[in-house]
Order: structure tokens, then C-alpha cells, then sequence
């Protein structure tokens, strides 16, 4: 399995800085100051990680990660869903 098999987490490090981590492999993160210096850190780091567990003879751990949210950039985040919520008796109106 190879880097581009796993999902990275990225995400911002108040109050500077960036966090890049492949989820599935236990200690394989990298916190830099700019998002593309995170991205190519851990990159580097999954190789290192990917070498060891090559030299043990063993495999890496299978990605379970999950999405549960993604946002792109130049994408605007989507608002919250409101729920409608009606009481009985009273007219129907989008909240």
C-alpha cells in the first residue's frame, strides 16, 4: 500500500501552523506552518513510517478512516440543514 491508498486529515493548528495526519497509522503527522509545507511533511513522514514497517516485515494498517465531512477551497461551506419544525395547530411556515 502506498501514501495515495490513505486518507490525510489536515487541519489548522491555533494560533499558527498546520496539521497534516494519516488517521490509520498510529504517529504519522506532521505540524508546519503552511498547509503545502504539512502536506509534503507528512508525505515524508509516510515514507519513513512505510520503510520501517517494510523492514519488520510487516504490512500497514488498512485505512478505516471515514469522511464525514470534506470542504474543498473556493467552495463556500454549506449552512447548517434547520430543521422545519411545525406545532400542531399553527400554520405551516419555514422557520
Amino acid at each position: 500500500m502506498g501514501f495515495d491508498d490513505y486518507k490525510v486529515a489536515l487541519y489548522r493548528n491555533q494560533p499558527d501552523g498546520w496539521v497534516a495526519e494519516v488517521p490509520a497509522i498510529p504517529g504519522c503527522y506532521a505540524l508546519m506552518p503552511t498547509r503545502e509545507d504539512a502536506l509534503v511533511e507528512i508525505a515524508a513522514v509516510f515514507r519513513l513510517i512505510s520503510e520501517e514497517y517494510r523492514e519488520r516485515n510487516r504490512p500497514l494498517p488498512a485505512d478505516t478512516t471515514e469522511i464525514v465531512h470534506a470542504w474543498r477551497p473556493g467552495r463556500r461551506i454549506p449552512p447548517r440543514r434547520r430543521e422545519a419544525r411545525f406545532s400542531e395547530g399553527a400554520p405551516n411556515r419555514k422557520p
